[in-house]
């Protein structure tokens, strides 16, 4: 008895709730869009369930006008998919506060089935834009639609589960004029059903009076055998047998049959498209054979006996021939050799006009590489080789050139310009190896000799390994003019005149190359190598001179990036210990201190003013300023700001230029101080300040420990004597030893 009270309770309280509902929608529909109102009857349970609530953005602020407004019934207070959803339009007071009909927006209103099992149902409310709000627990009220459907099987009433009898209809129908009192019914013909079901499984007869769940499913519009979750409108898992034909009708451009998971389809129109590698039964049938254009080959048909040929379109005596893409006709080689003649100068012997005939070199016009050939003109050898030389002379038992017998000289060059020229765009001008004295002694008017090569127009080279050994020398010995022992020239604006380097190559100085004409270049790739060495012992050992406008005359970079303490530029005094370096960072460290050297006397002498130094990075600023009323206030120059952290505290040192009761800096900011007469004097005199502010960037620096960087490694002497170099005069007498006197120069003479 309790338990139907507490079901009608419920069913009363969903009612009232419910009803009043029915009406504030209708009265709401002159100004929002009308909604169809579930259709109920006298009794039945109103499927409208009320719910108010407050709508803000995402910042908490009250949202107004027109929004949309997603509601969802849940099974669980988190996860899961939603059992029903819909969306209205909501329009919140000023508040934000709203209050919805849940299913007014169709005429069944919510369905029966979300509340029938009894089971907590969870409400979720999502604003358009937004995330989905935490889910609310739904009170007693809306399971009043359990309630209500407690009366009926599946929402529908007992009489839709018996079976109609003409008896049973006329027995329980009450006649017209009659007493409103029902007559007695009669007995019905089939005893009522029994059993229990799950919602939306199509239930099926077991027995002749009980009701099961059958292996069918249909839920929103879809039916599945055996599976409740149809992914068609009709969905099968499992095996099937069609005991007869099967006809489809496809709607629209649909296929016909398709296999998931693979391309074969069946089209609307049953054109089939077979998946790769398809194979069929059988030898198959050749419904037609033609031929393509260029195949060479003419014929063929779609029925019948047929033939092919050849391409019969070419010309007599013409063959086919493939073009690389295609067969053409050309025309077959033909004709007859009727002799064989050699021509004057050919260098070749011999011939006729029938039977065997004989070809040979005639040695008269062409040498003979294994006799020994005489030549009666002048000869040119011209060559083009890039791994040979033009003209290579090996003789392993005597001489690699020997001239003999000649009238004046073994090898006469009239030249007026240079005497021997050697140009090689690939390999080596003149290779000399093995020479017991001078490779080379060359004397000239004007150039001793002239070298010209793609890669270098000469190149020397010392295998010695000895104390002053040298691949090249350049000795001057003009003693009155300008001279120059070596001279390096490059013409182009990114060349270098000079390039000398110590073991490797350096990448640094590889980036710079290029960029700027260069007269001399250093280099070295080497750990500890030294680019340039510049050293004197009594006069300047580097003297830069500079005439440029903007220009630098000395440049030093360290492009380390791991340090930032690195040294650029380092001086050392060698027999006093003086050092100063300048690191990467801009700072300038000395053993000594920084002196200002200021003329005094007219001019006649100068003293050092030493630098004020500190434990740490100050900047200072001086001024003046005037007191009004006892109260100044003094704005720090905004330049001088920018270099400073007034931030992290600063200094002011006040001088009043006349008598007052003293001065103090009542308050500080960032861009300016207060100044105050002491003891509230109301004093106007002038004043002067000082104000040290720590150097933006460098505030918590203080005595920085500098010992590595003062000690870093210094270029060193190398111990023991320094390599001993001939004398240009040495050299000299070495190679006028091996030279013949020089003979008067001869008159230029052609010679045929």
């Amino acid at each position: 008895m309790r338990i139907k009270t507490w079901g009608l309770g419920l069913s009363l309280i969903a009612a009232v709730c419910c009803f009043p509902l029915t009406g504030l929608a209708q009265q709401g529909a002159s100004t929002e869009k009308a909604f169809a109102a579930p259709v109920t009857t006298a009794g039945s349970v109103p499927q409208l369930m009320n719910y108010a609530g407050v709508l803000t953005n995402v910042n908490g602020k009250p949202l107004t006008g027109v929004v949309g407004v997603t509601f969802l019934l849940y099974r669980d207070q988190q996860a899961g998919s939603p059992l029903w959803m819909e969306t209205q339009n909501v329009q919140p007071d000023k508040s934000g506060h709203y209050s919805v009909m849940l299913g007014s927006t169709t005429g069944q209103g919510m369905p029966r089935d979300v509340f029938v099992s009894g089971e907590a149902r969870w409400l979720g409310v999502q604003v358009v834009g937004q995330e989905e709000q935490p889910r609310v627990l739904l009170a007693a009220v809306p399971y009043s639609l359990k309630a209500g459907d407690a009366e009926t099987i599946g929402g529908l009433p007992a009489s839709a589960f018996v079976l109609a009898n003409g008896t049973n209809a006329s027995a329980t129908r009450v006649s017209a004029g009659t007493s409103s009192a029902a007559a007695p019914a009669s007995k019905p013909a089939h005893p009522p059903v029994t059993g229990k079901g799950l919602v939306n499984f199509i239930p099926m007869w077991d027995k002749t009076s009980d009701i099961v769940d059958s292996l069918i499913f249909q839920k929103s519009g879809q039916m599945g055998v055996n599976t409740t979750s149809p992914a068609a409108t009709f969905d099968v898992n499992g095996k099937s047998d069609i005991r007869d034909t099967l006809t489809l009708f496809p709607k629209g451009a649909d296929s016909t049959l398709a296999i998931s998971g693979t391309t074969f389809k069946v089209d609307q129109t049953g054109k089939v498209n077979f998946v790769s590698g398809q194979t069929f039964p059988g030898t198959g049938t050749i419904t037609g054979v033609t031929t393509t254009s260029g195949s060479g080959l003419s014929g063929g048909g779609t029925t019948g006996t047929l033939n092919l040929s050849l391409l019969k379109t070419c010309s007599a005596n013409q063959v086919l021939q493939w073009n690389g893409s295609s067969w053409v006709c050309s025309s077959a080689g033909t004709g007859t050799i009727t002799g064989v003649t050699t021509a004057s100068g050919s260098g070749l012997q011999g011939g006729g006009t029938s039977g065997t005939l004989n070809l040979s070199v005639n040695p008269a016009v062409v040498p003979e590489l294994g006799a020994a050939n005489t030549f009666t003109n002048t000869n040119t050898v011209s060559m083009s080789s890039t791994g040979n030389p033009a003209l290579n002379l090996a003789n392993h038992a005597g001489n690699g050139l020997y001239i003999s017998e000649a009238g004046n000289d073994g090898i006469y060059i009239a030249s007026t310009g240079n005497g021997i020229v050697m140009a090689s765009v690939v390999g080596d001008g003149i290779d000399i190896q093995g020479a017991a004295a001078t490779g080379i002694s060359a004397i000239g008017q004007n150039d001793g000799g002239y070298f010209n090569g793609k890669v270098a127009g000469s190149y020397a080279q010392n295998d010695v390994d000895g104390n002053g050994s040298a691949a090249a020398y350049g000795y001057e010995t003009g003693s009155t003019n300008v001279t120059y022992g070596v001279v390096g020239f490059s013409a182009s604006n990114k060349g270098i005149g000079t390039y000398g380097q110590g073991v490797s190559g350096s990448a640094e100085g590889a980036g710079y190359a290029g960029a700027t004409p260069l007269g001399v270049w250093g280099d070295s790739g080497a750990p500890g190598g030294t680019g340039v060495l510049a050293s004197t012992d009594n006069g300047y050992a580097i003297v830069g001179l500079n005439n440029s406008d903007g220009g630098v005359t000395a440049f030093f970079e360290n492009d380390e990036s791991l340090t930032s303490s690195d040294v650029v530029l380092a001086t050392y005094g060698g027999n006093f210990g003086g050092k100063c370096l300048i690191d990467v960072s801009g700072l300038l460290t000395c053993t000594g201190g920084l002196l200002a050297a200021v003329p005094v006397d007219g001019g006649a002498r100068q003293v050092s003013l030493p630098a004020v130094e500190s434990a740490e990075n100050w900047f200072e600023d001086a001024g003046s300023s005037q007191l009004s009323n006892g109260e100044a206030v003094v704005n720090i120059e905004s330049v001088f700001a920018e270099t400073v952290n007034t931030a992290v505290g600063y200094h002011v040192f006040l001088t009043p230029n006349g008598d007052c009761k003293g001065l103090y800096v009542a308050q500080k900011s960032r861009t300016s101080f207060v100044v105050r007469e002491l003891g509230g004097g109301t004093a106007s005199i002038a004043f002067d300040y000082r104000i040290m502010a720590k150097r933006k960037g460098y505030e918590q620096i203080r005595l920085a420990d500098r010992t590595k960087e003062m000690n870093a490694r210094l270029p060193k002497r190398s111990e023991g004597p320094r390599p001993v170099m001939p004398t240009a005069q040495e050299i000299r007498n070495q190679q006028e030893a091996h030279l013949h006197p020089l003979r008067p120069a001869q008159p230029v003479v052609t010679k045929r």
